[in-house]
């Protein structure tokens, strides 16, 4: 028998006294064991013996002796076939046939556990006597052979007593003449615990010397035989020279057995053990394993894997490693639809931007994160669902459930149900900032107000108006107001008004910013060299390195434009009227100020525009329509939700701009594919079912081509791809506190978002990408980001068209008509809230006249006719130039509201016209916020009918 069982007193088994209990114990059976083998079959009818017989001899030949299936971990396979992760309780197994076990292997076994195996059958006596005699000599050992082994462990049990060694005894007995010797073996190698939760010899190989059994050498399955008897008492990483001594017993014995030869014997004596350190299987998708374990084990569909948690746990993960009496469960093939190489480079490009390395000066400063989806357009599959935050951090799954505030990203939802409602493309709305709501219920989520105050980003008369002579004087505002000036800016306050749509805000210093203005006017190239346009001599050959333009049309209209000087500190620009002072008392609101088409403020993520049509639709229409097109968060039917009050995840958002990419039809999320059992039989699998959300796939054609311009021409911008054609939306949240991306093609809609995983914190001077950003937009970062990971998504994808659009698309580019309200005899403050109410707008030509000041005199268009939203009606209006001095405002006390109460009072007390404006400036003044913080005159200064009051606001500029 093995000498791997010669364990000296001081053992684990402690002192004497329990090698003296043991040896009785032994000397009782061995006694037992002869009397009912020996003696009971022929005293068969003594009484006493036959009541013995009855009380510890069981009857072998009724007993279901069959062997149990053996657990396995479940396996996740990705879309491109790469093995995900492992799936168990702690317990590693790895089955592994007799067959497929060399040779000397399975001897090293028999030497160390059952020299006798292929001789005795089932109970080796021998073997039992041999024990007995090493016990009486003070070395505790038992006689057990592998085949009573599998009874207890399988059959039996391991209750101490008599008549559990007497059955285990007869269980083994029948094992060995039901199955063949190398059954018995097989089942034995394949379900003994070697430590480390490893189960079976194929898994100990792994985890002890990274290496299948097939590779072992002879040192090393010695060593593995050595761990069998007591996995803790001979742990080979805990206690090495306890298991090398051990090791070379058994080769020893092996030698004797005539197993090996001498010169094998002493090699192998010689190796070390070289155990590997314990590793278990690494995976770069771990919240992508933790969300299908918590689909496996709580969604209702997956139902088949058990009715309760616990049937499911075993179903998937098998057995726990510290149960030895379990068997079964495990060995499923897990099968979803993320594709891993895709997953890889999000990962890559999370890590690229928003690295989740600690800062090492300041290690507990919280840094930005992000999340980057994928998911296919016509399935729903989940192909990519990666978070910038290690597992091990953080095992909360941003993608799927990091509800955060989308901001102006939830606009094209607010669009399609204005469509839905009866608008057009261009419904025109009033674009003034700020508005103020009156909801009549809570606008937001909080409950909290019953008043909504929305302002536009950085409003103000914009520059772009000014930038050609013609525009100028085309938009001369008074009727003896012709030709143009020349007005003379610094750098920055020409940017600060030049229009948002060019996104200046995602460059640092104004010298950049000059350069894409210089840019967007045809005067620089890319690469920011001049462009010179000039007619070309006869047979002139243009200089290498330059850009020279001859195009007549071209030449003409950029000697209409401002020339943009990059090195100088200021620019010019034209205003209409030949005077400087004429044009400031006839100056009107413009741009932002003015009315916009929902198409165009779609594309400038126009807020006030999206306010107003979120208040006519109400709150549960803007809920509803999120919910049938993909968000399954509950989201409180509340107006505000237009600008991202509601919270969503990156996959939900995904999922609903999806609907867009298809006309309508949406696919709904999945990220598991398959299921199969042990023995390849199909358990479950995933049937796409899309359904109609949009049922005009006219509607979601509209937003398609709106998101289309969006992104290519509006503030995604940076998102846009070499080889097609995308759609998309930024969106910032307010504060910096969120910043999205989420853009799609034919095939695949993907969402990235960047903020703070543990708190919505401001995205403010924040290094993203190895620099320090003032502030992050969804434009600025989640935008190029998108375009980074697309890339790679795109590279051998084909170049697939938009769906066809339906024949009746053409009715959302309708131009709604109004009939022109009468407002001549109103006020001029009360005129122009109602033509703006009645979607038109309204220019103001100051007159002389005897009327009282601010009194309507005319209109040109008549009342009562029709004319298309968005028309202008030019109003004449008594401009009797009073003058006085208006009353001073303290900075940061006033909201703009409320500044505008007080001046809208001081004109209809001193009947003095003045157009009221808001600017914003960024600033460090504390709890000044929104507030006023000085205007573009002295306080108290005197103005007269016709000036433009400038309320200076301290806000940060954002966009969305």
């Amino acid at each position: 028998m093995a000498q791997i069982h010669n364990l000296e007193n001081k053992s684990r088994f402690g002192s004497r006294y329990v090698a003296g209990f043991l040896l009785l114990l032994c000397s009782f059976m061995f006694a037992a064991w002869i009397g009912f083998f020996v003696f009971l079959p022929i005293k068969s009818g003594m009484e006493i013996v036959t009541d013995l017989e009855e009380k510890f001899l069981p009857r072998a030949e009724g007993m279901v002796l069959n062997f149990v299936s053996l657990s396995e971990p479940s396996i996740i396979y990705t879309s491109d076939n790469q093995i995900l992760d492992e799936l168990h309780d702690g317990l590693n197994r790895d089955p592994i046939a007799l067959s497929e076990v060399p040779p000397f292997v399975v001897n090293t076994l028999l030497a160390a556990e059952d020299s006798n195996y292929y001789q005795h059958e089932g109970v080796d006596f021998i073997a039992i006597l041999s024990a007995v005699l090493d016990n009486l000599r003070g070395i505790t050992r038992g006689g057990s052979t592998i085949t009573s082994q599998v009874a207890k462990q399988s059959f039996v049990g391991d209750e101490i007593s008599i008549r559990r060694k007497v059955a285990e005894a007869v269980v083994a007995a029948e094992l060995e003449r039901r199955y063949t010797k190398d059954q018995i073996l097989e089942y034995y190698i394949n379900s003994i615990y070697w430590g480390a939760g490893a189960y079976g010899i194929q898994s100990a190989a792994f985890e002890y010397f990274d290496k299948t059994v097939e590779d072992l050498t002879l040192d090393e399955a010695a060593t593995l035989v050595v761990i069998i008897r007591s996995p803790a008492y001979y742990n080979p990483r805990k206690y090495p020279d306890r298991v090398l001594e051990r090791r070379n017993d058994v080769i020893n014995v092996m030698l004797k057995e005539g197993f090996i030869v001498d010169i094998q014997a002493r090699s192998a004596k010689l190796a070390p053990l070289n155990v590997k350190e314990s590793k278990n299987f690494v995976t770069q998708a771990e919240h992508v394993v933790a969300e299908v374990k918590r689909q496996l084990l709580n969604d209702p569909e997956f139902a088949i894997l058990g009715n309760t948690k616990e049937d499911r746990k075993k179903a998937v993960f098998g057995c726990p490693s510290d149960d030895t009496t379990c068997f079964g469960g495990g060995g499923l093939k897990v099968y979803v639809t993320l594709n891993l190489s895709l997953q890889q480079h999000a990962n890559e490009v999370l890590n690229t931007w928003v690295p989740s390395d600690p800062n090492e000066e300041n290690p507990d400063e919280p840094r930005p994160t992000g999340v980057i989806t994928l998911i296919n357009n016509f399935t729903g599959a989940i192909e990519v669902m990666s978070s910038g935050i290690p597992f091990e951090e953080e095992q909360y799954n941003l993608a799927t459930q990091g509800k955060r505030n989308p901001g102006s990203a939830f606009k094209p939802v607010t669009l399609l149900a204005a469509l839905e409602s009866g608008a057009k493309l261009y419904s025109y709305r009033d674009s003034r900032s700020p508005v103020e709501i009156n909801c009549g219920y809570p606008c937001a989520p909080d409950g909290i107000g019953e008043k909504w105050v929305v302002r536009n980003y950085g409003t103000s008369i914009t520059a772009d108006r000014y930038l050609n002579k013609i525009d100028a004087k085309d938009r001369s505002i008074e009727l003896q107001c012709f030709d143009f000036h020349v007005e003379e800016l610094k750098n920055k306050d020409f940017i600060k008004q030049f229009p948002l749509g060019i996104n200046l805000e995602e460059f640092e210093t104004d010298e950049e910013k000059m350069m894409e203005i210089a840019k967007v006017l045809g005067q620089y190239d890319e690469e920011g060299n001049l462009i010179i346009y000039r007619e070309l001599e006869e047979d002139e050959e243009i200089p290498e390195g330059q850009t020279i333009i001859s195009d007549l049309e071209l030449i003409e209209i950029q000697q209409n434009l401002i020339q943009i000087d990059t090195d100088s500190e200021t620019q010019f620009i034209f205003k209409p009227c030949q005077d400087k002072a004429e044009y400031n008392r006839s100056i009107k609101l413009l741009d932002t100020s003015g009315m916009i088409s929902l198409e165009e403020a779609t594309r400038r993520s126009i807020n006030t525009v999206f306010a107003q049509l979120a208040s006519e639709l109400g709150g549960e229409k803007l809920a509803s329509t999120a919910k049938r097109i993909g968000i399954e968060s509950e989201l409180d039917p509340v107006i505000s939700l237009t600008l991202g009050a509601g919270a969503v995840t990156p996959i939900e958002i995904a999922s609903a701009y999806s609907s867009f990419a298809t006309n309508g039809v949406l696919a709904p999320t999945y990220l598991i594919e398959k299921i199969e059992d042990d023995k390849g039989n199909i358990l479950y699998k995933h049937i796409v079912s899309p359904r109609v959300s949009i049922p005009d796939p006219g509607a979601a054609a509209a937003v398609r081509k709106t998101l289309e311009v969006a992104a290519q021409y509006g503030t995604g911008t940076r998102a846009v791809l070499e080889d097609r054609e995308i759609a998309g939306k930024t969106g910032t949240h307010q504060g910096f506190r969120e910043a999205w991306f989420i853009g799609f093609i034919p095939q695949y809609t993907s969402s990235v978002w960047i903020g703070f995983a543990e708190e919505q914190l401001p995205l403010t001077d924040v290094e993203i990408k190895g620099e320090i950003f003032r502030n992050v937009s969804g434009g600025r970062v989640p935008a190029p980001m998108w375009k980074e990971f697309m890339t790679e998504v795109v590279k051998d994808l084909p170049i697939l068209e938009w769906p066809l659009d339906p024949s009746d698309i053409e009715k959302y580019y309708e131009i709604p008509t109004i009939e022109i309200p009468q407002l001549i005899g109103l006020n001029i403050l009360d005129a122009e809230e109602i033509a703006f109410s009645s979607y038109i707008l309204p220019t103001i030509n100051l007159v002389e006249s005897e009327e009282a000041p601010g009194l309507v005199l005319s209109q040109d268009l008549e009342n009562g006719e029709e004319f298309p939203e968005g028309t202008e009606v030019i109003l004449e209006v008594s401009g009797n130039k009073f003058s006085a001095a208006i009353p001073s405002i303290i900075p940061c006390t006033l909201t703009p509201e409320e500044g505008e109460d007080l001046i809208r009072d001081f004109m209809r007390e001193n009947n003095v016209i003045l157009f009221i404006k808001q600017e914003y400036e960024e600033n460090d003044l504390e709890n000044c916020n929104g507030k006023i913080i000085g205007t573009n005159v002295p306080q108290g200064a005197v103005m007269t009918t016709g000036d433009t009051l400038v309320f200076v606001v301290s806000n940060l500029k954002e966009d969305s």
